[in-house]
């Protein structure tokens, strides 16, 4: 049975790996060390609007890793109103074959003025 990944600061994590040969139950554990990658981009949302973005990892994602996302505006020096994630969806593309996960995430910006902010990835692979 693999143990899940519990949080993405999770460096290694234990799989146990059990056998039944008739009445005797044979137990190997082995440290499988996760991979975690990030990715950051900038983009901003219009003032006063609400807007979806769309974000997925790339042709090198692999099959059954933890990919997600956040969001930190960069608005330094302005009296600030927080963005607000309206909605979170996530699915799955294969452009070029290639399977991997698109989150969607729909902001609203309550702010009188454009608010610039980095989205950063994760992606979480054994």
């Amino acid at each position: 049975m693999t143990q899940p990944v519990t949080s993405v600061t999770e460096a290694a994590r234990k799989t146990d790996m059990t056998s039944n040969w008739g009445n005797q139950t044979n137990r190997k554990e082995e440290i499988v060390m996760a991979k975690v990658q990030t990715k950051m981009g900038g983009y901003t949302i219009h003032a006063r609007k609400t807007e979806e973005f769309t974000f997925w990892w790339g042709d090198d994602y692999l099959p059954a890793s933890y990919f997600d996302g956040s969001i930190e505006p960069n608005a330094d020096g302005l009296n600030l109103s927080p963005l607000i994630e309206e909605g979170r969806k996530i699915t799955t593309i294969a452009p070029n074959g290639h399977r991997q996960p698109q989150l969607i995430l729909t902001l609203r910006n309550n702010n009188h003025f454009d608010v610039p902010f980095f989205a950063n990835h994760i992606l979480v692979s054994v």
